[in-house]
C-alpha cells in the first residue's frame, strides 16, 4: 500500500502481512487500528494516577453506598484521561448489583443544542435516556419517560405529596384504571419536556404553567427525583457530564454562560437538598479560548466569575496527575504487551523500548509539549502519539 494513502494507520496488509511484522509488532503497537492515537480504548496505565482513582472509587462508593451526595470534579488536561476514565465509570456501574441506581451516558452541556443548551436539558435528557430496569417498562408506543412510569405504578406512597409536581404525580398513583394511569403520565412526561399542554390536560394533571427552560426546571427535577426517592423507586441517580470547558469557547456568549453555570449551581444546591443525584464534572482547567489571555484559563475564569459554584466543586475535586519520565516506559511496554496474542508478535525482533520511549519523550521536549514544574510531565496522548511516531520512523528508515 502506497504509505500516502495509508488513511487509517493500518499499514500494508498484503496476504496478511503488515510491514510492522519486521519489527516483531502485528500492527503498530501505539496506536489502536482504525482509530488513531487519541487514547479512546487500548491498554489504560494507571500507574501515576493511582491515588486519584482511589479516590474517584471512594466517591463511588459514597454516593452508591447513601452516605455522601458530595458532586465530584474530575480535573485534568487535555489528553490526561478524563473521558476514558468517565468511560470506565459508566461501564463499572452497569455492572454493578442495580440497588434502584442509574448511571447516564457521559454527557455535554452541548447536547441539547449550543442555541438551547442548559443545565435542565441536559439532565432532563440523560432522565430521558436512562431505562430504570426494576420497575416495568413504559408501555410501548408512549411517550412516557421510564422513571415518572416507575413512580406512578409503584404501590408506595410519599409520605407528604407537597408541591405542584409530587400532587401531580401522587395524583396518577391513585388513578382508578390503567388507561388514566397512562393517560397522567404521559401528560407529565410531556409537561416535564416542556410539550404544549392545552388548558384541559394541564388541569387534569394540576400542572397548568409551563415550567421556565431554566432556573425553575432545575428545581423540578430536583423534586421528580427526591419523590422517587421517597417512595423507593430509585436509590441515586449518577450523571456525567465531560468537557465543562466548552462553555468557555467563543460559541457560549458571557450571558449564556453566567445562566448555564447558575443553574449548575443550583443543580449542586438541590443535590445539598437531598435530591439522589451523583454528579460528575470533568474539565481542563488551563483550557485558553483566546491565546492573548494565556493566564485566562477555564479554572481562572471559573474561580474569577462563578466563585460559589466553583467553591462547591472544590469540595471533592479530584486532578489527575501527567506521566513523568520514570512511568514512560512502563507505560510503553503495557501498550506493545497488550498485542502479545496477535499473530506478528515477537519479542526477540522487537526494538528496545527504552529506546524508543527516549526517542519520544525528547521529540516532545524538541516541540515543547511537555509540562514543567519540578520534573517535566507528559499527557498519556501526547506520549502515545510520539511513540506511534517513533516506531513509524523506525520502520520508514
Amino acid at each position: 500500500m502506497n504509505e500516502l494513502f495509508d488513511i487509517f494507520g493500518i499499514g500494508d496488509t498484503t496476504d496478511g502481512f503488515s510491514r510492522y511484522q519486521a519489527f516483531g509488532y502485528p500492527r503498530n503497537p501505539f496506536r489502536e487500528a482504525g482509530l488513531g492515537t487519541a487514547g479512546d480504548g487500548g491498554p489504560f496505565y494507571t500507574g501515576h494516577i493511582r491515588k486519584e482513582l482511589k479516590e474517584i472509587q471512594d466517591w463511588v462508593a459514597d454516593v452508591y453506598g447513601g452516605k455522601s451526595l458530595q458532586p465530584l470534579s474530575l480535573v485534568g488536561n487535555i489528553g490526561a484521561g478524563k473521558s476514558r476514565i468517565l468511560k470506565y465509570l459508566r461501564r463499572h456501574l452497569s455492572n454493578l448489583p442495580r440497588n434502584r441506581m442509574v448511571a447516564s451516558d457521559i454527557l455535554l452541556l452541548s447536547d441539547t443544542g449550543f442555541a438551547r443548551a442548559s443545565v435542565g436539558g441536559t439532565v432532563l435528557t440523560a432522565i430521558e435516556r436512562t431505562p430504570v430496569p426494576w420497575a416495568e417498562s413504559p408501555p410501548s408506543e408512549t411517550n412516557i419517560l421510564p422513571i415518572v412510569w416507575a413512580i406512578v405504578t409503584s404501590k408506595n406512597r410519599p409520605e407528604d405529596p407537597n408541591g405542584p409536581l409530587f400532587r401531580a404525580l401522587h395524583r396518577v398513583q391513585l388513578s382508578s384504571s390503567n388507561t388514566e394511569r397512562i393517560r397522567g403520565a404521559s401528560l407529565i412526561s410531556r409537561w416535564l419536556q416542556r410539550d404544549y399542554l392545552s388548558s384541559k390536560e394541564a388541569q387534569t394533571i394540576g400542572l397548568t404553567r409551563r415550567i421556565d427552560w431554566e432556573g425553575e426546571l432545575i428545581h423540578v427535577i430536583g423534586d421528580l427525583l427526591r419523590y422517587a426517592m421517597q417512595i423507593n423507586v430509585l436509590s441515586n441517580f449518577f450523571l456525567f457530564i465531560d468537557q465543562l470547558e466548552d462553555l468557555f469557547r467563543p460559541t457560549f456568549s458571557e450571558l449564556r454562560r453566567s445562566r448555564i453555570l447558575t443553574d449548575l449551581r443550583g443543580l449542586v444546591d438541590e443535590i445539598d437538598d437531598g435530591a439522589p443525584l451523583g454528579l460528575c464534572l470533568a474539565w481542563t482547567p488551563d483550557f485558553v479560548s483566546d491565546n492573548r489571555y494565556p493566564n485566562n484559563g477555564v479554572d481562572a475564569q471559573f474561580r474569577r466569575s462563578y466563585e460559589a459554584l466553583y467553591a462547591r466543586m472544590n469540595r471533592r475535586k479530584v486532578t489527575l496527575s501527567l506521566l513523568g519520565y520514570d512511568d514512560a516506559l512502563p507505560f510503553g511496554k503495557e501498550w506493545v504487551e497488550s498485542l502479545h496474542e496477535e499473530q506478528g508478535f515477537n519479542r526477540q525482533k522487537q526494538p528496545d523500548l527504552a529506546e524508543l520511549v527516549q526517542r519520544a519523550w525528547t521529540e516532545l521536549q524538541r516541540q515543547k509539549r511537555l509540562f514543567p514544574g519540578g520534573n517535566f510531565t507528559a499527557t498519556p496522548r501526547d506520549l502515545l502519539t510520539e511513540l506511534a511516531s517513533a516506531v513509524d520512523r523506525l520502520v520508514d528508515e
